[in-house]
């Protein structure tokens, strides 16, 4: 990491190589789960553009809550509706 404009930490991609996925995955897992038991929650729905944002999300969600319980909605877009419809 290196100090940027004002002060404010940047990230270099030497950063990005050296994150400990395993390490992150979890964490992010865990968080999800105290999450929605602090919300009263156990099931999600959520919306895939097909991206991988949404992807990675979508699996995030049903390592958390379990496939039983995430509705995973595929969003169409404009071409795809333009061919489909």
């Amino acid at each position: 990491m290196i100090l940027g404009c004002f002060g404010v930490a940047e990230i270099t991609i030497k950063d990005v190589i050296n994150i400990p996925y395993d390490k992150a995955r979890l964490e992010i897992v865990d968080f999800i789960k105290k999450s929605f038991d602090g919300a009263y929650l156990n099931k999600a729905v959520i919306g895939l553009s097909g991206g991988v944002d949404s992807s990675t999300v979508l699996v995030l969600l049903v390592e958390a809550l379990g496939s039983e319980n995430v509705v995973a909605l595929i969003m169409p877009d404009l071409m795809e509706t333009y061919v489909l419809g």
